[in-house]
């Protein structure tokens, strides 16, 4: 279930974010805390 469906509030970008690193399939984009936190600056 993509976060914004639980989570209106939260900005569009970020909440693309969540979702691209928590699926599992077809392959997870985030690898590394690095890279997380890189996208999130980028998405806020």
């Amino acid at each position: 279930m993509p976060v914004r469906d639980r989570l209106l509030s939260l900005p569009r970008r970020l909440a693309e974010l969540i979702d691209a690193g928590l699926i599992g399939r077809p392959r997870i984009t985030l690898t590394t805390a690095s890279g997380l936190r890189s996208a999130i600056r980028q998405a806020m």
